[in-house]
């Protein structure tokens, strides 16, 4: 079977990038022959030993006219033109079975439509997220955001119902999607993988009940990472332990201001971003992880992030706010993480610490959690599974 995996993005080093690449790199050991083509503002260059494709995609040679304020609608409507004839030249030129492609949110217009009626039943759409509850936590009010979420409800359903499959991180989110298309299409939930492989295992700090570490990680800023909630709890902690928190990666302005406004800039360490070696020594300095915390805020209470996923991998006990379906009904790493309420009331610092005081007693807890990590949550794992949904799809 010849697959194309569709994703619009560039080849940038963050978390989403790392594991589109790492699912083409298993699915082809896998026996897929799967090829990735990256829809990208770049100059489009083609990446031999991941066998991915850039594919430039410009807004150039746009009418005068679509400038004037009254035709924003019809400027939308050329960028997404653009965007879908730029894929469909690309798929021109491959010869495939099946296209994977990862959800395009804000590309739901007519365009889209057409796209999926060419390509019907060849495309098998991954889903991420609820769309529309994401698009909305943006909180921008302008013509332009409302616009495209209207298209979002009312014309991606019927475009959706010429897909092949659906491929859902978690059970909500592909009950939702399948739901929106009447149940016309296949869908299956396959959460994320990880190559466990590709990071250390932590070795940990010893705990003198005195100084907590807290590590924070994270990739794109979004509310969904719930940073701000870990803030406030610290804001109202009156406890005798000193909290330390390290945040790798970029976080939203707004969280920036609220430590200002808090006054904890001596509390909290904002590193940036980090390779896997640099991140490697933070861990090790770290007593325990803060998960997401805020993925209420895209509609779901389920989820399965790469940040838990990572955690899992080097082995640093977390807390948590949604819940993970890898973990669920598995005693055997429930000794190892925290759910705390999904909702935007602030973390309780005082059950993060006994928490921390619990786990920290078992030595053997970054092997315990590294090998959970090995037998659940592998890519290869997940991957497996992928190809099983796939081939069926094909054969079908």
């Amino acid at each position: 079977m010849k697959l194309i995996y569709l994703f619009s993005g560039g080849m940038k080093a963050s978390g989403v990038q790392k594991k589109v690449i790492s699912k083409i790199q298993t699915l082809n050991d896998l026996g897929v022959e799967t090829k990735g083509l990256f829809i990208s503002d770049n100059a489009g260059k083609f990446y031999p030993e991941y066998n991915i494709q850039e594919i430039p995609y410009k807004i150039d040679k746009v009418p005068k006219i679509y400038g004037a304020p009254f035709m924003w609608r019809f400027h939308i409507y050329h960028e997404t033109k653009v965007f879908f004839q730029t894929i469909d030249q690309a798929l021109q030129k491959e010869d495939f079975d099946l296209i994977l492609f990862r959800y395009p949110i804000w590309y739901a217009d007519f365009n889209f439509l057409r796209f999926m009626k060419k390509y019907r039943d060849k495309i098998i759409f991954e889903h991420n997220t609820i769309e529309v509850v994401e698009m909305k936590a943006y909180e921008q009010n302008d013509f332009r955001h409302k616009y495209l979420i209207f298209n979002e409800k009312k014309i991606a359903p019927r475009a959706m119902k010429y897909a092949k499959g659906i491929v859902g991180v978690c059970g909500e989110i592909t009950d939702y999607e399948v739901n929106r298309v009447s149940q016309k299409v296949t869908g299956q939930t396959i959460s994320n993988g990880f190559k466990v492989a590709t990071v250390s295992l932590r070795t940990p700090p010893k705990f003198d009940q005195q100084n907590l570490n807290i590590l924070f990680s994270s990739g794109f800023p979004g509310k969904w990472h719930g940073l701000d909630r870990l803030i406030e709890g610290l804001n109202n902690y009156k406890g005798n332990v000193n909290i330390q928190i390290k945040v790798i990666g970029d976080i939203l302005d707004a969280v920036k201001d609220q430590i200002k406004k808090y006054g904890l800039e001596n509390q909290i360490e904002l590193l940036g971003q980090m390779n896997n070696e640099k991140a490697a020594e933070v861990f090790n300095q770290c007593h325990i992880g803060a998960s997401s915390m805020g993925m209420h805020r895209n509609g779901v209470q389920e989820a399965a992030t790469l940040k838990t996923r990572e955690y899992l991998s080097r082995g640093i006990p977390f807390f948590i706010s949604n819940v993970d379906v890898d973990l669920i009904n598995k005693p055997e790493i429930a000794p190892f993480y925290l759910k705390i309420p999904g909702d935007n009331t602030p973390v309780d610092i005082e059950k993060v610490v006994n928490f921390a005081r619990e786990v920290l007693k078992d030595g053997q807890h970054p092997l315990k959690m590294r090998n959970f990590a090995e037998n659940n949550i592998a890519y290869k794992l997940k991957m497996q599974q992928l190809k099983d949904f796939l081939e069926n799809l094909h054969h079908n």
